[in-house]
């Protein structure tokens, strides 16, 4: 039976125990030093007393501090953990290394620099990678937003958020692994948390400008968390590997099963295991609120799916060395890794499994037959319990690669690559694989990454090789199958040694790198070193760099920077000639770089001994404009800060006696934003030199709270504000600053050089929404010298849906925006980006008023509207019809080939839609996505005719002829001024009202009067003759300069005749015209 309580026993409620929550914050601030430690400890003790509260309501305090005591010892006992870990990779990668153990951070020069080096190498690394993997790199470790944070950051679902980083993932870990080679992980190991660091505190972004503000943070703020990037991008356990020889770490390796073949079904094993652990997997966890629920669904149909396997493998496991070794160094595919390393379930009738809670990142996978679908769970797993994953069944792409040498011998350990890739000079590996010892790489299950893919660009299955490719091209709509072949070119192996004046040999570890050209025909001509081509690059060790595969008959540029330095040391020789053979190449050692070190107090003149900041350089010097660079640091125990002078000067720079340098520095951290500037006298000399000192905040600059709709303090608003650049003629440059308001929304600017009265202008967003540019946020103008500034948010709406599509139609070709119409005001447009893996679709932050949602498809034609609906302030709201949008067999798909009058594909084609008046381009290979089967259609691509409106339908072969040929030249005896000069023509309509957008043609040869075209059509023509370029007397870059013709008129009509033999037309202009415009 039951026991009644007296009132005095009663459990409290909740508003009782809130009561106390000033108190908690003190208790926990005292019990751990780190204020977000601190955070953490309060936000879980407020879990656990809110979901089990004590049994009567006397002595809350008592209580509420035997919580916060337990819950921030057990976090000490857990950073212990984890700093024994630390510790146990660091002298794993030591001892692996002949290093002894790492004491301190690098203090030689030399050590310094290679710490900026790679410091610098991963802020490249981020600047390189497309959007949106950038700022989801940015967003998710410099942040530290959780995956459902990051997709409401950028208005996209989940899934796609976490494909995002995913793949950003992928590209820096191969950037920094082309970089610098096998000791990436061990350079970036040096930002790992030292020994005696109890916990890391996250950073906010830093600050730097660029003109576009993604790019920026990315790589900016990237480097502010060094840390969490390198435990993403590097497994502990791969540490052991570095700088060991792949056999002998293979030898010592636990073996593992052989991978499935990608023709052969699943091993009968796998389905009995599965029913013997689907039981255990569900047995404990089905009313557990934290435990992971999984629905798989037909991608087709959306109908659940019953008895379909489900592997999960939690990166908890002790497993995740062995996984990270096999996806890293052996390239292993999901469904294998997962098979071999990870726990089966079964999905019951209603195409369901629940598993256990989530303890870090996980893998799913789902197969059913030839149908298989997976996802990587990246979302905080205390945040994100009880979450339900959706997995959407395709059927599986998979082949095989078969990769074979000169001889048709077999090359095993070779990497494969499926590619995408525009023209020769532009190519994104998407996919990699490593071929066995037959030589045959396996691509499984590639489905959901060719659904991924651009149709109009390059698809390949690709070997890189010295200068290029060996390729196997197909289109999305026909990817390969069975196995296919590729045979290499036969090569040579080339050495290069690497010396100092003193003809002793470098040290390990500096990189080379070996760039291949075809040999030039004329005497003397010698090759360049060239941004655009592909390099080879090795590691230093034992005093050479040795490249195995080089081409046969090529002019070779080797070279080798130091760190922070734009000028290489470079050699140039000649490759091998014969198959097998070596050649040798005597390289200089760089010069040792100047580190500049730079004393920091704050405005209390203490020194700073703790922090990351970001930095702005530049160089100041009569007659040169300020072009600032941007990079990362962090404070010592010292109180100063390192960085590398040697990225601002070149031989075409000013010379240090005539410079100067200035540094911005900028601390932004919650609750505040904080910069200091400082200049000097360039130092010449190499090695660590002591330049000045910097006052880190001397001026408060402004102060206040941000406000949420409610008229309460917003904890944690974002505020993006721009500051004046303090160098010289810096007016029109700004630095922003990007911090977060502390948990009672307060936050604090200081800086310097600025009076009161002036403004700042910037954005002021709620947490988790949005960035300056993404239409989330609210303008601010904020007064310098006021500290009680109050700035108010409202809430806004949001939106959500789905799209249901055919397998064949692109998502990413497809353009959602929502048109809303405000009372009174003109009607703005928000774009939603598609989901490509499910079809999902969200945006929040949008003003209140009537709205449609549009869809469109190939140059804005429209696809689909919505009827009105209402958006109203704090309301998530679907669209009509959108729940889901089935458009399946409403969509027709039309994939266009281009080819000239010799098969040539050209570069770019323009598509006209006259009875719509849209367009679009693309290149010779193209997509279209329109709403009927059948639509007429112009083209027109560059040297060749246009094409007359036409039916389209379907796939179509589209040949083009070549141009209207033309030259263009000035009458016998005059002459061009000095200067570039270029032809300007637009074509007029006819009697048939056909007209032409403008053409710009340039000199056929400098200092030649001569252009040459293909026009599109005959007819006729206005034509102007411009001097592009020309400098004023400031040095400043002047407008183009039109050439007045007969009349006072910069244009001219020409009549262009419709042959196919090259007609010259002379420009009929006198030389005091031309001179005139010169002049």
């Amino acid at each position: 039976m039951g026991k009644t309580m007296t009132d005095g026993t009663l459990r409290p409620d909740p508003e009782a125990l809130l009561a106390h929550s000033g108190w908690v914050r003190a208790l926990a601030r005292s019990l751990v030093a780190d204020a977000t430690a601190a955070e953490d400890v309060e936000q879980e003790t407020w879990r656990r007393a809110l979901e089990s509260p004590p049994k009567h309501a006397g002595n809350l305090r008592a209580w509420l501090a035997t919580v916060v005591r337990s819950v921030a010892a057990q976090r000490g006992r857990s950073e212990g953990r984890a700093t024994a870990r630390h510790e146990r990779f660091r002298r794993a990668a030591d001892h692996e290394s002949g290093a002894g153990p790492r004491q301190a951070p690098p203090q030689t020069p030399g050590e310094i620099a290679e710490r900026m080096e790679t410091f610098q190498a991963l802020a490249e690394g981020i600047g390189k990678l497309q959007e949106p993997y950038a700022s989801a790199i940015y967003l998710r470790f410099v942040e530290e937003l959780s995956v459902a944070e990051v997709a409401k950051r950028q208005s996209v679902p989940v899934p796609t958020a976490a494909t995002r980083i995913r793949r950003g993932l992928e590209l820096l870990r191969e950037q920094m692994r082309g970089r610098f080679g096998e000791s990436w992980k061990a350079r970036c190991l040096v930002f790992a948390p030292p020994a005696t660091t109890a916990a890391v505190p996250p950073v906010i972004a830093g600050a730097i400008a660029m003109t576009t503000k993604t790019k920026f943070l990315a790589a900016a703020a990237v480097l502010a968390l060094a840390i969490p990037v390198y435990s993403v991008l590097t497994a502990p356990g791969d540490l052991v590997e570095e700088g060991r020889d792949p056999a002998a770490v293979e030898a010592q390796l636990p073996s593992a099963p052989e991978p499935m073949s990608v023709v052969e079904a699943p091993a009968a094993g796998a389905a009995e295991r599965s029913e013997v652990e689907a039981s255990s997997a569900t047995a404990d966890t089905s009313t557990d609120p934290r435990a992971l629920r999984v629905v798989v669904r037909d991608a087709s149909t959306l109908e659940p799916v019953k008895d379909a396997v489900v592997w999960y493998f939690d990166r908890a496991s002790e497993k995740d060395r062995d996984w990270n070794r096999d996806l890293f160094s052996r390239y292993e595919d999901t469904e294998t890794l997962l098979e071999r390393y990870g726990e089966a379930s079964r999905t019951d009738g209603e195409g369901r499994v629940t598993l256990p809670p989530r303890k870090s990142y996980a893998y799913l996978g789902a197969r059913a037959g030839e149908e298989w679908a997976s996802t990587y769970l990246m979302e905080d797993p205390a945040t994100d319990g009880g979450t339900e994953v959706e997995l959407l069944l395709r059927p599986s792409v998979s082949f095989r690669v078969l990769v074979e040498d000169a001889l048709g011998r077999p090359v095993p350990h070779q990497r494969v690559e499926y590619q995408e890739a525009f023209g020769d000079d532009f190519a994104q590996w998407l996919t990699p694989a490593m071929t066995d010892e037959q030589g045959i790489a396996h691509f499984r299950n590639l489905q959901d990454r060719l659904a991924e893919g651009n149709p109009n660009l390059i698809h390949r299955i690709a070997v890189p090789i010295p200068g290029g490719v060996v390729a196997h091209e197909f289109a999305l709509s026909d990817p390969p199958a069975g196995q296919i072949s590729l045979r290499l070119p036969a090569t040579g192996s080339v050495r290069v040694k690497v010396r100092r004046p003193d003809g002793t040999p470098i040290p390990d570890g500096k990189a080379v790198q070996l760039q291949e050209h075809v040999a030039a025909a004329a005497e003397g001509d010698l090759p360049r070193r060239n941004a655009q081509r592909g390099t080879q690059m090795q590691w230093v060790r034992n005093g050479e760099a040795r490249f195995e595969r080089v081409a046969l008959n090529t002019q070779l540029v080797a070279w080798i920077q130091g760190a922070g330095q734009r000028e290489a040391v470079e050699v140039i020789g000649m490759g091998p000639i014969q198959p097998g053979q070596e050649v040798e190449l005597l390289l200089g050692a760089p010069p040792e770089p100047t580190v500049a070190q730079l004393e920091v107090r704050d405005h209390q003149r203490a020194l700073v001994t703790e922090g990351t900041f970001s930095l702005k350089q530049v160089v100041l010097a009569p007659g040169l404009d300020p072009d600032p660079i941007s990079s990362r640091t962090s404070a010592r125990s010292d109180g100063t800060v390192s960085f590398l002078q040697d990225r601002l000067l070149d031989e075409s720079g000013p010379s240090p006696a005539d410079a100067r340098m200035m540094l911005v520095l900028l601390e932004l951290a919650e609750g505040r934003g904080r910069w200091g500037v400082a200049s000097w006298d360039i130092v010449a000399e190499a090695g660590a030199q002591k330049v000045g000192e910097l006052v880190l905040g001397e001026q408060l600059i402004c102060a206040g709270t941000v406000l949420g709709a409610d008229g309460q303090p917003l904890p944690f608003a974002e505020l993006d504000l721009r500051v004046p650049a303090p160098w010289p003629q810096g007016e029109d440059d700004q630095i922003w600053l990007n911090f977060k308001a502390d948990a009672e929304g307060r936050f604090e600017v200081r800086g310097t050089g600025l009076a009161d009265g002036v403004t700042l202008h910037g954005y002021v967003s709620p947490p988790q929404v949005g960035t300056a540019n993404s239409g989330d946020a609210t303008p601010v103008e904020l007064a310098v010298g006021r500290s009680d500034l109050t700035v108010s948010l409202g809430t806004q709406a949001r939106i959500a849906g789905r799209l249901l599509l055919d397998p064949e139609v692109r998502a990413r070709l497809l353009h959602l925006r929502l048109e809303v119409t405000p009372m009174g005001e003109e009607t703005s447009e928000h774009w939603i980006e598609i989901d490509q893996e499910n079809g999902r679709f969200s945006r929040g932050s949008l003003p209140d008023g009537a709205a449609q949602l549009v869809l469109g498809g190939s140059g804005r034609l429209e696809l689909f509207r919505s009827d009105w609906f209402e958006l109203r302030s704090g309301e998530a709201i679907v669209p009509p019809g959108c729940d889901p949008l089935d458009l399946r067999g409403r969509i027709f798909v039309h994939r266009l080939q281009f080819q000239g009058p010799a098969g040539e594909q050209p570069e770019r084609v323009s598509v006209m839609f006259p009875d719509e008046g849209v367009g679009t381009a693309g290149s010779g290979v193209m997509t279209l996505l329109t709403p009927s089967d059948q639509i007429l259609a112009s083209f027109e691509a560059p040297g060749y005719r246009s094409l007359p409106a036409r039916v389209i339908r379907g796939d179509e072969t589209i040949r083009l002829e070549r141009g209207v040929p033309v030259r263009f030249r000035l009458p016998e005896g005059v002459t061009l001024p000095a200067g570039e000069w270029q032809l300007h023509l637009r074509k007029l309509p006819d009697d048939f009202g056909s007209g032409g957008a403008d053409q710009r043609l340039e000199q056929t040869q400098p200092g030649v009067a001569s252009w040459e075209a293909e026009l599109p059509l005959a007819g006729t023509y206005m034509l102007g003759l411009v001097r592009a370029y020309n400098r004023s007397q400031a040095g400043e870059a002047a407008p183009p300069t039109p050439v007045l013709w007969a009349g006072g008129s910069p244009f001219t009509n020409i009549r262009v005749a419709d042959q196919a033999e090259r007609q010259t037309i002379v420009l009929e202009l006198s030389q005091e015209q031309l001179d005139a415009a010169a002049d």
